[in-house]
């Protein structure tokens, strides 16, 4: 069942989906809206539209996406490139 949420607080126990356009962005845009909303107890993924290898590999840009998903306190398995 698809729920639209309208405040991070509303949001509890739900699976959220966080969609960014490329690497990078999950901190920069929703790095505070993760960290609350894992303070709320969400399932939280992260997926990525593009991979944002316009100037830097795609390779690298995926393993420095994870290494910010780990640090944002999230799982490899929670990405979806």
């Amino acid at each position: 069942m698809l729920r639209i949420v309208y405040s991070v607080r509303e949001a509890q126990k739900n699976k959220v989906l966080i969609i960014v356009p490329h690497e990078d962005d999950e901190t920069i845009i929703a790095g505070n809206i993760i960290d609350l909303l894992k303070l709320n107890g969400n399932d939280i993924k992260v997926a990525y539209l593009t991979n944002g290898d316009y100037s830097i590999p795609a390779e690298i840009r995926a393993k420095e996406a994870i290494h910010a998903i780990r640090t944002l306190g999230l799982n490899e398995d929670d990405v979806f490139f």
